[in-house]
């Protein structure tokens, strides 16, 4: 880590300003914002959570999609007869897109049974 560290030290320092000024510069928008979400109740900010949850959840999940396509093409591009070690290093790869396209998909199935069994009935 610490290599790591020393090696990368002026991309972190110059990532670390960024923040820093990106902050600076929102920080009179987010202090202006601040009085108009005064008369939120709770059903709102939780149908907030639950959409933003859902839009990134849908554009994460197209993502996937997507990258476990291109991968499979990928594996059959490589080919087992020509290079052992590639055909390897694509089949762990998608292996590692299909681990994360089931913690994607159970993430969305957490968040809409929570969302269940938080709704007041009737509604």
């Amino acid at each position: 880590m610490v290599a790591f560290i020393k090696k990368n030290r002026k991309a972190i320092i110059g990532f670390a300003g960024a923040l820093v000024l990106l902050f600076i510069l929102l920080s009179p928008l987010i202090v202006k914002a601040a009085g108009e979400f005064d008369n939120l109740s709770y059903q709102q900010v939780r149908d907030a959570i639950y959409r933003l949850a859902g839009w990134l959840l849908g554009i994460i999940g197209t993502v996937l999609v997507i990258a476990i396509i291109y991968q499979g093409v990928r594996i059959m591009w490589s080919g087992s007869a020509s290079d052992p070690n590639q055909y390897a290093k694509e089949k762990t790869r998608f292996k590692y897109l299909l681990i994360g396209a089931v913690v994607i998909f159970g993430v969305l199935a957490i968040i809409e049974t929570v969302k269940l069994m938080v709704q007041p009935p009737g509604s």
